[in-house]
C-alpha cells in the first residue's frame, strides 16, 4: 500500500513540531504504518514515541543495533567467510 512521499518523509525527517496540519496528518499515517508492522515484543519497545521519526530511529536501533554491535556483526561474518 502505497502512503506517500510525504509519509515517508515524516519517517527521514526529525521535526519537534508538527507544522502544519499536512505535516501532522503525514506524522500520523507513518506512526500507524510503523505499529502496524511490527511484532508485540518490537512494538512494546517503540511505542512510546511521539513522532514517527522517533519511533523508527528507536526501532532501527534495537534491530540493527549501535555502531560497534555492527562492526562486530560484520567481524564475525568475515571470520566466517573466510573458513570456508
Amino acid at each position: 500500500m502505497f502512503l506517500g512521499v510525504d509519509v515517508w518523509t515524516s519517517l527521514l525527517v526529525n521535526y519537534n513540531v508538527p507544522y502544519g496540519k499536512k505535516l501532522y496528518l503525514s506524522n500520523g499515517k507513518a506512526k500507524h504504518a510503523i505499529l502496524t508492522g511490527l511484532s508485540e515484543s518490537e512494538l512494546v519497545k517503540v511505542i512510546h514515541g511521539k513522532y514517527a521519526y522517533k519511533m523508527w530511529e528507536k526501532f532501527n536501533h534495537c534491530h540493527e543495533g549501535d555502531d560497534t554491535l555492527k562492526q562486530a556483526k560484520l567481524h564475525n561474518f568475515i571470520i566466517r567467510f573466510e573458513k570456508y
